[in-house]
């Protein structure tokens, strides 16, 4: 098995309504061919978070002339945990098509992240020998330098090193080449190097890189934060008052559902709220914006602003209501 069976995630995957109501400027809805790939797994998803928050998001957003989203809901659920906004430069237009990428997700879907950690191991350990040849031509040079004491080679060396001090380390550039966590693949390379035998089985799917990592008596490295950089405490969901109208459903650091005696249930996070019924076709959602809360019907372009989140509320409940009165009155 490729993952290990108790396993406790650190971060809960938000619901994607929310995410892309935050994002509304760049994403405008999600492509049918993009939904159809399936989430990673909570255990993957931990790993991307982790990834994220130490480096940054490294592959862009990739949307059609339509804005539809055609690739990145695991980036975007992983930035919204983190409380960091998404920025132009991370999106791309892509020209592909939108059958094409999806196809090209459910590919690396098959491979896992320790998977894809694994085979990269053997990129850093090329990575790494060519950055000591070229650590020992710079440093050929400096001596013949040294010894001509020729000013033109004088520069060059210099330059050369400077050169050299300022290309990205190997960890780095092959951690992005592959889209794995730098922590990650250095766990992967402790491993193939201490025990081999257990490598093998990390890349067939045998067992998990964790799994290989304590058999083998390494221990984990650390995450590195970025800047210190911690998720937004912003994202946080509102208090819930003890209203005894609602129901608390379900409630965690990120997330909060509560179902009211009218059927319509009030799912926040941070600040976004959507509200819905099972009979309304539609759900409403209420979100900040700049210095003011929105009301948006899913598929409306119209949206209300409100400089309280109570009246954005009250609108919102009553746009389900209008609903459930249409469905009524189709059954009478």
């Amino acid at each position: 098995m490729s993952k290990d069976k108790a396993y406790t995630s650190k971060y809960s995957i938000p619901d994607f309504d929310v995410v892309l109501a935050k994002n509304e400027a760049s994403i405008s809805e999600v492509h049918p061919t993009c939904m159809s790939v399936p989430m990673i797994d909570a255990q993957d998803f931990d790993r991307l978070v982790d990834a994220i928050r130490a480096d940054g998001m490294i592959d862009s957003i990739r949307i059609n002339d339509k804005k539809q989203l055609l690739d990145g809901r695991c980036r975007l659920s992983a930035l919204y945990v983190l409380g960091e906004s998404l920025e132009d430069s991370q999106v791309i237009v892509a020209d592909h098509p939108a059958e094409s990428i999806a196809e090209a997700n459910y590919a690396r879907r098959h491979l896992t992240s320790d998977q894809k950690a694994m085979r990269a191991v053997a990129d850093l350990e090329t990575e790494r020998t060519a950055a000591a040849d070229r650590k020992l031509r710079g440093s050929q040079k400096g001596r013949q330098s040294r010894m001509a004491k020729s000013n033109l080679d004088a520069t060059d060396a210099v330059a050369s090193k400077a050169k050299e001090s300022r290309r990205e380390p190997s960890l780095n550039r092959v951690a992005k080449e592959h889209g794995v966590p730098r922590q990650q693949l250095r766990d992967a390379e402790k491993v193939k190097k201490e025990r081999p035998d257990l490598a093998e089985k990390v890349s067939n799917g045998q067992v998990s890189l964790d799994k290989a990592r304590s058999e083998a008596g390494i221990k984990k490295t650390p995450t590195r934060r970025r800047n210190g950089k911690t998720a937004s405490s912003d994202n946080r969901p509102a208090k819930q008052s003890d209203d005894s109208g609602k129901t608390l459903k379900y409630s965690d650091e990120m997330t909060s559902i509560s179902d009211r005696q009218d059927g319509i249930r009030i799912v926040r996070s941070g600040d976004v709220t959507i509200m819905r019924h099972p009979d309304a076709d539609k759900q409403v959602l209420v979100y900040a914006n700049k210095n003011s809360w929105r009301v948006r019907t899913v598929g409306a372009k119209k949206v209300v602003r409100f400089r309280k989140s109570s009246g954005a509320e009250e609108l919102a409940i009553k746009r389900i209501r209008v609903q459930l009165s249409s469905v009524t009155d189709e059954h009478t």
